[in-house]
């Protein structure tokens, strides 16, 4: 997901009308982010997936039925939303670096292979929080 955004930032449209592929991204990520939400109201919050739902409704813009289903996904699927993390840890991790050039913090991060943003934070000597 992280990809997809900076695909976009690098100008790639990928042959779509203009702001199309700008606004297919920030449905998309309208729909992840509530899925983390969903997973720590869920596993955390004490919520029930009919409680849930509602917040994909509401926030995420989903039919009844599909924001039920997605709901009941995050009730046996703790980490449905983890991925949303590590796109803003990334991101609050490349903000912190404002000095390297967008290939530059690329190369550093990926020298390291895949750890955690948080380690990656910490073995690259980055100042600050997570996120």
């Amino acid at each position: 997901h992280y990809c997809e955004e900076m695909m976009v930032e690098v100008g790639y449209d990928g042959g779509l009308a203009p702001g199309r592929l700008e606004l297919s991204q920030v449905l998309a990520a309208l729909d992840r982010c509530c899925r983390l939400i969903a997973s720590l109201r869920l596993h955390c919050g004490g919520e029930t997936p009919d409680q849930v739902a509602r917040l994909f409704r509401e926030k995420a813009m989903m039919e009844p039925a599909r924001s039920l289903c997605s709901a009941r996904r995050g009730a046996f699927d703790p980490e449905y939303g983890d991925y949303t993390l590590g796109k803003l840890m990334l991101r609050k991790l490349r903000a912190d670096q404002p000095e390297l050039s967008l290939r530059q913090f690329h190369d550093q991060i990926l020298g390291w292979g895949a750890p955690p943003p948080w380690l990656l934070r910490r073995t690259l000597g980055v100042k600050g929080t997570t996120l």
